[in-house]
């Protein structure tokens, strides 16, 4: 398996679960298990930000490449949020990340983000910090 099952919708969950039957066996771990539940699931992870006031960069959530044109049509996607970063929703850390640096290749870069991934494609508008 290798880690393939790392990247599975509800693996966090799962671990969560394990967790917390192990807190109910009074064993005192930390970060809480509740926790576990989003450290594999950004798109959980994203919505939590949103209730709670913590700003984020602009994010779509993309099945397929015809949402893609879906999102650029009705104009809630273009060229002014590239360069943006694709990211899989149920991985820890930058497992399953990549780039892409202008609309035009954004259909290009999805097809071959999903012939790899069998998952929904997090797409996020890349920050430019300076430290």
């Amino acid at each position: 398996a290798g880690g393939r099952f790392a990247v599975a919708a509800g693996v966090g969950a799962a671990i969560a679960d394990h967790l917390g039957e192990l807190s109910r066996r009074h064993a005192i771990l930390w970060p809480r298990p509740e926790s576990a539940r989003l450290y594999q699931d950004k798109i959980a992870l994203k919505a939590l930000f949103e209730q709670t006031g913590v700003p984020t960069p602009r994010t779509w959530v993309i099945s397929s490449v015809e949402e893609l044109t879906d999102l650029v049509r009705n104009g809630s996607l273009g060229e002014r949020d590239f360069p943006v970063v694709m990211k899989h929703p149920y991985a820890a850390s930058s497992r399953g990340m990549a780039a892409c640096s202008s609309l035009a290749d954004a259909p290009t870069a999805l097809t071959a983000w999903f012939a790899e991934h069998q998952a929904p494609c997090i797409v996020q508008e890349r920050l430019h910090i300076k430290f």
